[in-house]
């Protein structure tokens, strides 16, 4: 019995999820992370109008700092109050733990992390974030539509 139970668990833990290990991406998942990967390169240079090209129109964004989602015009007027001021990112990348790529939309998990600038005398501030996007194929481009953000601060 105790054997039975045993082996259930560990079929169940290496059938589980579709997280990535040395994953190889399909051509579609590719197209997809090339998007995703730009708009975060664009986030972490401090690229707010550049980033914003990535953004549905339609866009629905929450994160933990915020208790209820938000769309694309209350994303762009916080983001536009706040990034003048936010301290820089010094550096900053991003893996995809898991891409679903479907004709016209995508479901990105990915992990990001980085070091921002601190005050004087004081060592960078690492932070981490996991994210979770949606986005979808419009006019033959990847523009994230819905995202979910965790914050993590070290």
């Amino acid at each position: 019995m105790r054997r039975t139970a045993l082996a259930i668990v560990a079929l169940v833990g290496f059938a589980g999820s579709p997280a990535v290990e040395a994953q190889e991406w399909s051509p579609a998942q590719k197209e997809v992370w090339k998007a995703v990967s730009e708009m975060n390169a664009r986030f972490y240079g401090g690229d707010m109008a550049g980033l914003y090209e990535f953004i549905d129109r339609d866009f629905v964004w929450w994160n933990t700092a915020n208790d209820v989602p938000g769309d694309f015009e209350s994303a762009r007027k916080g983001d536009g109050a706040y990034w003048p001021h936010a301290r820089k990112w010094l550096h900053g990348s991003c893996v995809p733990l898991t891409i679903q790529a479907y004709d016209t939309f995508a479901v990105v998990n990915t992990y990001c992390r980085g070091h921002r600038e601190a005050a004087p005398g004081q060592d960078p501030q690492w932070e981490a974030v996991r994210i979770l996007y949606v986005m979808r194929k419009k006019d033959g481009r990847w523009l994230q539509t819905a995202n979910y953000i965790d914050f993590k601060q070290r």
